[in-house]
């Protein structure tokens, strides 16, 4: 061959190389896109016909908590979970012929947003194919509404596939509708304790830990509310003997609202059970639970009460900058959440996660570990002009969605969390115990309560705030427990 012709070869694949390179890092469509996604790729594939419905499908979020960059993006920045979420949205398009949109207004808040769907329904104008809800905001009157469709009947959904988490939707079905989907797109919202490994280190010969790992105490079921406290009360320095100052050290920092709330169900408890004939009923005033919470609420204010904690009873989110952060260097454990864990990246900081603590050692063969979803549900209107294509395209969404998730766990979180084998297996344990329940899931202002700020999720953050007039847990139960089960009744008596 002669001399230039291989040169010619070489500066044209040269020339490809690049063009290829460039257009993996510029903002417009990835060329990951152009591997179109066949069927004999994959070892299953769903059962949806490639198809070019030239529609929009726009999906309303919910603004608190959500995370909506993580669902639709109108554009890719570039970035790992950009990119990620972008194809995702580009592949149900090459397949389906179907433009997802993004729809949000920030100026409605956790229960007002429902307006958005009620709008839709009522009108039937056919602008919103599907909303993301709030973790239980709202849920009530979307349902009660009649605004809702049923996933066991929406054409194109298969339930039964593995990117549909169908055992958590059966907790939360209402005389066997299935409202609420949650499969494979739902980002896994959850609240876990953080902690800082070089402060632990400080501690680990002390008798109340044994030179123990706290991974090791997760696996042999020893991560109790009764071990956390323990360590917490190890920590805490008053520098300047003058109480709680900005220099003092302490065990355990949280703010109290959700992470509160989740401590309830960590503690293996639901706030209502079903009964021999299939009715709910609110059980946190049985003996078993009402010992369980009192114990629960008079552990958190003792910590509290010995200044091992840092508690922020007027912040409603662990992120806000007013709850003493793990990156201060002033704190062993905090109430953290999955998807602000990106934020403790930026610091130099060494980095641990574990499970909320079990009640006690015996939890282990019962619930085991479990999380709270706070991260809300994919919800259809009862009104759409295709519901074929509805129900395909979320089909779609659901099973594109695994390198989301991949992208976050491996390439987010990589450095400080998946690539370190205790803490990704401890991520493991988190995400898999993830749960909720009907108390939980359909609990509002509106209908669960008597005109109070969460009765019913409430009780362990209001009656371990030292400022509380609310009495003890007996008094509390005697005025709330009453109109906690009349509005869960009355909501119940509307669903056919």
């Amino acid at each position: 061959m002669k001399a230039w012709f291989k040169i010619l070869i070489l500066a044209m694949a040269l020339i490809m190389l690049l063009t290829a390179f460039v257009g993996c890092n510029s903002n417009e469509e990835s060329n990951v896109i152009d591997d179109i996604d066949d069927e004999e790729e994959y070892d299953y594939f769903p059962e949806v016909d490639k198809n070019n419905y030239d529609m929009d499908f726009s999906m309303y979020m919910q603004p608190i908590n959500n995370f909506s960059e993580y669902y639709i993006l109108e554009e890719s920045s570039g970035s790992p979970m950009d990119e990620a979420v972008y194809t995702r949205q580009e592949r149900v398009k090459r397949y389906l012929g179907v433009d997802m949109i993004h729809k949000e207004d920030t100026t409605l808040g956790w229960i007002n947003y429902t307006t958005i769907l009620e709008t839709a329904v009522m009108n039937k104008d056919g602008t919103l194919e599907a909303l993301l809800s709030h973790y239980n905001g709202g849920v009530p009157q979307l349902i009660g509404g009649e605004w809702l469709m049923d996933f066991n009947d929406i054409d194109g959904i298969d339930l039964e596939a593995e990117y549909w988490n169908l055992e958590f939707m059966d907790t939360i079905e209402l005389k066997g509708h299935r409202y609420l989907g949650f499969g494979d797109c739902n980002m896994l919202f959850t609240y876990l304790i953080s902690f800082n490994k070089d402060m632990y280190e400080q501690y680990a010969d002390a008798d109340v830990i044994g030179g123990k790992s706290f991974y090791d105490m997760v696996r042999e079921g020893e991560w109790t509310l009764d071990k956390m406290i323990s360590v917490a009360n190890l920590v805490y320095q008053d520098k300047t003997g003058d109480g709680k100052s900005e220099d003092d050290v302490f065990g355990f920092a949280a703010s109290a609202w959700e992470p509160y709330r989740s401590f309830i169900h960590a503690c293996g408890m639901n706030s209502m059970e079903q009964d021999a004939s299939g009715s709910y009923k609110v059980v946190l005033n049985s003996d078993k639970y009402y010992s369980r919470v009192d114990t629960l609420i008079n552990k958190m204010s003792e910590l509290s009460e010995s200044n091992s904690a840092w508690v922020d009873y007027r912040c409603v989110v662990v992120h806000d900058p007013s709850v003493l952060s793990l990156t201060t260097g002033r704190v062993l454990m905090t109430i953290y959440d999955t998807m602000h864990l990106p934020g403790y990246l930026d610091y130099e900081i060494e980095f641990g996660v574990l499970p909320l603590p079990m009640f006690d050692s015996a939890q282990k063969e019962t619930t085991g570990y479990r999380s709270l979803q706070f991260g809300g549900y994919i919800c259809v209107p009862t009104y759409v002009k295709n519901e074929q294509m509805v129900g395909e395209t979320l089909e779609m969404y659901n099973f594109y969605s695994s390198n989301v998730k991949v992208t976050f766990y491996e390439k987010v979180l990589g450095k400080q969390v998946a690539d370190v084998p205790d803490d990704a297996a401890m991520l493991d344990i988190i995400w898999n115990s993830i749960c909720t329940e009907v108390g939980f899931t359909y609990a509002t202002t509106q209908l669960i309560t008597d005109g109070g700020n969460d009765s019913l999720l409430g009780c362990v953050i209001r009656l371990t705030n030292p400022e509380s007039t609310d009495g003890g847990l007996a008094s509390w139960f005697a005025r709330h427990v009453q109109s906690m089960q009349g509005g869960f009744d009355n909501f119940y008596k509307g669903i056919d």
